[in-house]
Formats: structure tokens, C-alpha cells, sequence
């Protein structure tokens, strides 16, 4: 589904560019409504089910890392920690859907802008870095639903 999605993606984006192939692309295909929607709201999608994918196998890549960076926390620092960075995450992961209006972008509804995209690019990629994140933890959750 990742690939299918991203191949989408790329296609739908050269139909409805005006400067890559433009000689060669039909204008109906130019000025298609639904191939500018599939190119706006596929990469939510996208990033809802890389998180996804990523926190279903949180498991391998949590030993994967504990491999190569050796810390030495006391279990309560431990658990603190991953509470609090686990309460940020959610919390930057659901503001962030909602600024970014992601129930409306995979309904295909037709949006120009929105309160995340007004924000400067360092504040814009951490939320989309928050709503990764949110859906991370999704996988995570399934992974251990499904055990």
C-alpha cells in the first residue's frame, strides 16, 4: 500500500504540473480536480500508515537501538521518561491533525490551506514529525493488541 500510494503520488503530481511534461499531457488531465485531491491528500495518508507500519515493528527497532547506544538509566528515570515523551507526542500528534485538518484532506475535501501550513517550516515539520509520532504509537498499541 506504502509504494502503491507513493507511485500515485508521483504520477497524479506530473498530470497536474504545469511545467514538468506539459507539452505532452492532455489539459483535461491538466485541470483534473481528483488527480490534484489523490496529490494533496494521499501524502496524509501516507503518513498515517508509515507510523503505523513503523509501530508495528517498534519492537525490533527499539532492540536495534538499545544495541547501539548503550544508556544506563535507573528503570524509574526510564519510565519517566518515556511517559512524558509519550504525553508530548500525543499531544503534538492530535494538535497537529487537527491544525492540519487531516479527517477533511482524507475525505478529498478541497483545501487550500490550513493553520499549520501558516506556520513557519520549522514549526510545520515538527508537527508533521508530532502526527508521525501519534501514529507510531497507534502501531505500537495494535502490535500489543495483536499479540
Amino acid at each position: 500500500m506504502l509504494i502503491a500510494g507513493v507511485l500515485v503520488i508521483v504520477l497524479s503530481g506530473l498530470g497536474i504540473s504545469n511545467y514538468l511534461l506539459k507539452e505532452l499531457m492532455p489539459l483535461a488531465i491538466q485541470r483534473s480536480i481528483a488527480l490534484h485531491q489523490y496529490h494533496v491528500s494521499l501524502p496524509y495518508a501516507l503518513l498515517i500508515l508509515s507510523g503505523l507500519h513503523w509501530g508495528l515493528h517498534w519492537h525490533g527497532w527499539q532492540k536495534q537501538w538499545q544495541k547501539r547506544i548503550s544508556w544506563s538509566l535507573s528503570p524509574l528515570v526510564g519510565r519517566l521518561l518515556a511517559v512524558g515523551l509519550t504525553a508530548f507526542v500525543l499531544a503534538v500528534g492530535v494538535w497537529s491533525s487537527f491544525m492540519n485538518r487531516v479527517g477533511d484532506r482524507l475525505l478529498m475535501k478541497h483545501i487550500f490551506a490550513t493553520e499549520a501550513t501558516n506556520q513557519p517550516g520549522e514549526i510545520y515539520a515538527l508537527l508533521l514529525a508530532g502526527m508521525l509520532g501519534l501514529y507510531v504509537l497507534g502501531g505500537i498499541v495494535l502490535g500489543k493488541i495483536g499479540k
